[in-house]
């Protein structure tokens, strides 16, 4: 992809957030997401565009404000940057799953698909969101992270 391709003005269309009001998940629903990336404005950004869908969100510039968040509230999906000061993405994925088994974790990483993807810290994680990202990759990715999280419910269900 192109760099015209990736732009935050796409992600920012007027056409494409008023239609995105009833476009939550497949089935609807608005989910409770923890954004984790020490970016503030890359943040604030994320969050207008998932309450926009209308998804509750809660936030934290943090790992540990992260956790402290994980401890307090129940969450449907996490999308936490790979690279931050105090704690990587993996490590911080392997701590939100320690407190909350059954969120859906999303990792936003600059450094490219492929180093994530052939990580061995890999399936700590659903699903590898490469920056920058379009809205519409925005919304796979976190209607990937639900369906996994639903299939492994499920699966524990049945068991």
């Amino acid at each position: 992809m192109s760099g015209a391709e990736n732009s935050a003005p796409d992600a920012l269309d007027a056409h494409q957030l008023n239609r995105s009001c009833s476009q939550t998940t497949s089935h609807g629903n608005a989910l409770h997401v923890l954004i984790v990336d020490n970016e503030t404005r890359f943040v604030e950004m994320l969050r207008g565009l998932l309450e926009i869908d209308g998804h509750q969100v809660v936030s934290a510039c943090d790992p540990s404000t992260a956790i402290a968040l994980a401890e307090q509230e129940r969450l449907d999906v996490a999308i936490i940057d790979l690279s931050m000061p105090t704690m990587n993405g993996w490590r911080l994925a392997e701590e939100l799953r320690r407190r909350q088994s059954n969120v859906g974790i999303i990792l936003c990483t600059g450094w490219g698909r492929e180093i994530a993807d052939a990580s061995d810290e890999r399936s700590r994680v659903d699903v590898i969101l490469e920056k920058p990202f379009r809205l519409r990759d925005l919304r796979e990715a976190l209607q990937e992270a639900y369906q996994l999280v639903a299939a492994r419910l499920r699966k524990l269900e049945k068991s």
